[in-house]
């Protein structure tokens, strides 16, 4: 008799039935629970239920199936609200049928839910609720459609419940606000959504609008950068996910992001996310390592190619030099001509011939460093400068044997000249004396 009193006084704790109006009130204070209720005519048609959870946790809500048989959804919803009672921010207005529609998270302790019906009409719901820690769901929760601002210098976020699956149907937004003067950096750590887009994206938008322009909009198992910038100090990211039928579900971990206000952006002349193979075809240059003069923190791997005729060789200086020391230089390295690099200690000058034109970066990840600058320039090597020399040579004789045999004609012209001269003034000479001696007679 005692356990039974006892069994009814815990029911009774549990379960509170308070006849306020024409809505049936149930209070539930447990840690998981189930919402099951049917509506007929005649009976009952309106039904509230108000959940509460211990402290620092959240209520999990999962809608699993709701069938409303009605023409129209005037008088009969399904209403979800953030609180104890319905002045809270709304959630769900649902109506109709389906299954599998939604599963959201309260951003307190409390969630007020109540099914309504019109007298004639036949609605049926079964959903199931959980307390969860606050920590796990992160700041994506409370009501949907809502903007999270992160306005400290260095923070974390992530979708809800990570690395666990998130819920289908999540829908949250976050917008970095940095100090003046600063831009915001995002580092993605992990990352797995949809494969194919199409059911759940993570867009990021440079600025704080729904309209900013996009960087990028990523899905599948992994980001395609690691590190994002924006040019200003706002950065918007989107994480959209679409309710799908409960024949084909998909489950993804979702993500899970860091960032940072910094000061600069990468210089033109490093290697970023975007650009990991670079091609260098001047005379001269410069190459830095990953963010640079940002640490580098991302794994990432960064390959530099030096396109220049094979009558140049590439003096490589190192202008700044600080990486990882590891042994073998394993984990963070500049790798030259075969020969690998790291720590703190600046490599020597290093001529690259043309048999392998490549300077690599790779970082582990593991750490975060200042990372490397260098500079560059094309020499001819020794053979092209001979060459040079021997055809530099080669073309002064040639020119100097062209002068020589005009002057040698030259030369020979004139003494041709004069001495047709002579040979015609004798002429004239005798022909005149012959004259002379004619007139004579």
């Amino acid at each position: 008799m005692f356990r039974f009193c006892g069994f009814c006084m815990l029911l009774k704790a549990l379960t509170t039935e308070a006849a306020t109006g024409p809505c049936k009130t149930l209070i539930l204070t447990r840690e998981t629970g189930t919402l099951a209720y049917s509506v007929y005519p005649k009976n009952v048609t309106c039904i509230t239920w108000i959940i509460t959870v211990p402290a620092e946790h959240l209520v999990k809500l999962r809608i699993i199936t709701f069938f409303y048989q009605s023409p129209s959804c005037k008088n009969s919803i399904l209403q979800i609200h953030d609180g104890q009672n319905s002045s809270g921010d709304a959630f769900e207005s649902l109506c109709g049928l389906g299954k599998n529609l939604a599963t959201l998270f309260s951003s307190g302790r409390h969630l007020w839910v109540r099914l309504q019906a019109s007298t004639n009409d036949t609605a049926d719901l079964y959903a199931v609720f959980e307390a969860v820690n606050q920590s796990a769901v992160g700041s994506c929760r409370g009501p949907k459609d809502t903007v999270i601002s992160l306005t400290s210098r260095t923070g974390r976020f992530f979708s809800p419940l990570f690395p666990n699956h998130f819920p289908e149907g999540t829908k949250c937004t976050w917008v970095i606000i940095a100090p003046e003067g600063h831009f915001v950096k995002l580092r993605i750590k992990s990352f797995s959504l949809d494969r194919s887009c199409l059911y759940s994206n993570l867009q990021i938008r440079d600025g704080q609008s729904s309209t900013s322009d996009s960087l990028n909009k990523l899905c599948g198992e992994k980001a395609a950068e690691l590190s994002v910038f924006s040019s200003g100090r706002y950065l918007r990211i989107e994480l959209h996910s679409l309710r799908i039928p409960v024949e084909t579900p998909y489950y993804a971990a979702g993500f899970d992001a860091v960032y940072e206000a910094v000061k600069q952006l990468p210089a033109l002349y490093s290697c970023t996310a975007r650009t990991r193979s670079i091609t260098l075809e001047s005379q001269t240059g410069l190459l830095a390592s990953y963010n640079y003069p940002l640490h580098y923190d991302d794994e990432i791997e960064c390959t530099w190619r030096f396109d220049v005729d094979s009558n140049y060789k590439i003096q490589l200086s190192f202008d700044v030099f600080n990486l990882s020391l590891s042994p073998e230089c394993s984990d963070d390295y500049v790798q030259v001509d075969n020969k690998r690099y790291c720590g703190s200690q600046k490599p020597a000058p290093i001529t690259l011939d043309s048999s392998d034109m490549r300077v690599t970066f790779k970082s582990s990840g593991k750490t975060k460093y200042p990372g490397f600058k260098a500079s560059y320039e094309a020499k001819r090597t020794a053979a092209a400068i001979l060459t040079i020399v021997g055809i530099c040579v080669g073309a002064a004789l040639t020119t100097l044997c062209v002068v020589t045999k005009l002057c040698f004609w030259c030369c020979r012209s004139d003494d041709q000249a004069q001495l047709t001269f002579a040979q015609v003034t004798n002429a004239e000479t005798e022909d005149t004396r012959i004259q002379e001696q004619d007139s004579t007679l």
